[in-house]
């Protein structure tokens, strides 16, 4: 359960990151 916890928070963490970046970026798509 804990290991399976730790995959779904690395993968919003991932995904905060991703649209973070596409922010910043904006002309990068």
């Amino acid at each position: 359960m804990d290991s399976l916890l730790g995959s779904i928070q690395k993968v919003i963490s991932d995904n905060k990151g991703e649209l973070t970046d596409t922010k910043i970026l904006g002309k990068d798509s």
